[in-house]
């Protein structure tokens, strides 16, 4: 399998965004 920097980047991004959803909710219920 090969991985392309493009499908890199979007997992990356896929993942930032989780845990940075996740931190939101953190912070939010305090």
């Amino acid at each position: 399998m090969i991985i392309t920097t493009a499908l890199a980047n979007e997992i990356v991004a896929r993942a930032m965004a989780i845990i940075h959803h996740n931190v939101n909710v953190i912070d939010h219920h305090g």
